[in-house]
């Protein structure tokens, strides 16, 4: 054997090879933000609840939201990115140039450490490296990651978190879990959807290494207790991370429902109430507005269960395909890509029943998120969720070892 062909000197190689090929992953990704950006005309911020919000923590307000004719401490959404959203505000002035270039900066950061965490978690996970490479790709492409960065909103942010937690939770050292439990806090406290999957994912930890789980989730309640704690005293009554989840049950049910933002015979953004309903909603705090939006929902659903049924399929299929009522719902790029991660994660699933070689941490995002939307309401921006556990399904069909046993 040469010198130069020493196992060390091969490791050394094949190192800076995956490093040039990531870099290269992490370049495209920034190229395709970049043109998102000018392609969605991004440098106008999108108005939300997490810009108002901001706005008022600004104004010196409080966490705070106005509906109905009723202002006070909300839970609407969860704390991470409006506060995020304050600090910009602050440092570069309301809905300046400035801010807006910061927010998009920040989501092509996240972006980029999204792609490089997947790169990652598919070197832990995977044997072979064009797995890895799989993931990593898909991270940097697939439209609904893009058009996520595109906007101030905290997606991109929660699919960083929760990779850095997947890739932590592989870790052989127990010291990882305090680290892991921190990132799965902030995933949870950016996007609260992400509360399903991650419980899941611990859930699974716990069955193979209890020590492990239990420090993971020691460090996560230490992350989210200081909100829970918060909304328990403001609202007067235990809420959870958000307490939009009636709000959800009652928008994605009804006779005119289609299961996620849009009516059926107005493709508008739900919001129709009945005259005497709207009037029961006026000036009430949002706990008392969450009462009624439960109370009508559960009196719908027992007198309508099979058409509940029915839109919980509906809302499945929106979950882990496309949600066909969204306007960019059916853009060629959009279909597509969405079919192509539906394809693969089902041949995937498909496999690794029928070879009883489950993987895990896929199934349990999968479960999560599916169950996560499908009784209350899908909306198209958890595809960018869904994506994860797809991905990984991809990479995992791409896997050396499993591309030996089919062929």
């Amino acid at each position: 054997m040469r010198r130069d062909e020493s196992p060390t000197s091969n490791a050394a190689l094949a190192s800076k090879s995956h490093w040039v090929g990531l870099s290269l992953v992490v370049g495209l990704a920034i190229i395709l933000r970049l043109a998102m950006f000018v392609h969605v005309h991004a440098m106008s911020p999108q108005s939300s609840e997490d810009r108002s919000i901001a706005i008022h923590l600004l104004q010196g307000r409080g966490f705070s939201f106005g509906d109905f004719g009723y202002f006070g401490p909300t839970s609407i959404r969860p704390p991470v990115y409006p506060m995020l959203l304050t600090v910009l505000d602050a440092t570069f002035g309301v809905n300046s140039s400035g801010a807006t270039i910061a927010f998009l900066t920040i989501n092509l950061l996240a972006g980029v450490g999204s792609v490089v965490a997947g790169f990652a978690i598919g070197r832990r996970l995977f044997q072979s490296s064009r797995a890895a490479y799989a993931v990593a790709i898909l991270l940097a492409i697939l439209p609904t990651q893009l058009y996520a960065a595109s906007f101030a909103q905290g997606l991109s942010l929660a699919v960083l978190f929760i990779l850095m937690t997947i890739w932590l939770t592989l870790s052989k050292d127990l010291i990882a879990a305090l680290p892991a439990g921190l990132f799965a806090g902030l995933s949870v406290l950016t996007e609260s959807v992400a509360v399903l999957p991650l419980i899941g994912l611990i859930l699974v930890i716990a069955s193979r290494r209890i020590n492990f789980a239990v420090l993971m989730l020691a460090a996560t309640f230490a992350v989210t207790t200081p909100w829970l704690y918060r909304n328990a005293i403001v609202h007067q009554q235990f809420t959870g991370i958000t307490n939009e989840i009636w709000h959800d049950l009652q928008t994605g049910n009804g006779p005119d429902a289609t299961g996620s933002t849009h009516l059926k015979f107005n493709r508008t953004q739900i919001g129709r109430l009945s005259p005497m309903q709207s009037d029961q909603l006026k000036r009430q705090p949002e706990t008392v507005r969450n009462d009624y939006y439960r109370t009508w929902s559960f009196a719908w659903i027992r007198t309508n269960p099979i058409d509940y049924l029915h839109l919980c399929l509906i809302r499945v299929g929106k979950t882990v395909w496309l949600d066909w009522d969204h306007p960019n719902g059916l853009h060629p790029a959009n279909i597509t890509s969405r079919s192509i991660c539906f394809v693969g994660w089902l041949i995937a699933i498909g496999m690794m029943i029928r070879r009883r070689r489950i993987e895990w941490v896929t199934l349990m995002l999968s479960i999560g998120l599916v169950a996560a939307t499908c009784f209350t309401l899908a909306e198209a921006r958890n595809g960018v969720l869904v994506d994860l556990p797809q991905i990984l399904a991809i990479a995992w069909l791409m896997d050396r070892k499993v591309a030996t046993c089919v062929t």
